[in-house]
């Protein structure tokens, strides 16, 4: 068995996770339809939306105006959504991204992992001044994506209850429209 370089890439992106998750996951006080039972498992929904032509047009011009991707302002506008709901500042939530290494992309199989995306949120900062930030969460997320979820989870070791994620209670994806569909596909999860 070889053990790896201290510095290697795998260590650079613990290093990473657990900085950035060095305080307790304090999960998201979502308003509920129904009484939320102990022990009762995780049943989310996924919500579709496609954006017409015209809107993302806008997102596009937005975004480019602020120097950000429009994955990024979308996020954004979620986490706000998730702040104006829950009157929390701290908001993490999750996020798949393609683990498809270079030269692999003819490979068949899921290889996909989960980064949790955790921003504070001020209620004094524009929201311009809030993308940036969160273009920088991002940027982290992406440079460290590697690093297999259920590892970091044991690792990290945050608080455990059956009924929820451990990291994040709610997934974001923001899903490009293949050639055949036209117009853009957002869905939360």
């Amino acid at each position: 068995r070889v053990r790896a370089h201290p510095d290697s890439t795998r260590q650079r992106q613990l290093r990473h996770w657990k900085q950035r998750l060095s305080m307790p996951h304090v999960p998201l006080n979502l308003p509920w339809d129904t009484p939320r039972m102990p022990g009762m498992p995780p049943c989310g929904e996924v919500l579709r939306h496609d954006l017409g032509g015209a809107l993302r047009q806008r997102l596009e011009e937005f975004s480019r105006a602020n120097g950000v991707t429009v994955y990024t302002v979308l996020l954004g506008a979620f986490k706000v959504l998730l702040h104006r709901y829950t009157g929390q500042g701290d908001i993490s939530v999750g996020s798949s991204v393609d683990v498809r290494q270079p030269g692999f992309s003819d490979s068949v199989g899921y290889l996909v992992n989960q980064v949790v995306l955790k921003s504070r949120l001020d209620s004094g900062a524009s929201f311009s001044a809030f993308l940036h930030q969160l273009k920088a969460v991002c940027v982290e997320a992406r440079s460290c994506q590697d690093y297999p979820f259920a590892r970091l989870v044991q690792h990290v070791r945050p608080d455990r209850e059956d009924a929820r994620s451990p990291l994040f209670e709610v997934m974001f994806n923001h899903l490009r429209p293949s050639r055949a569909e036209g117009a853009g596909a957002l869905a939360a999860q």
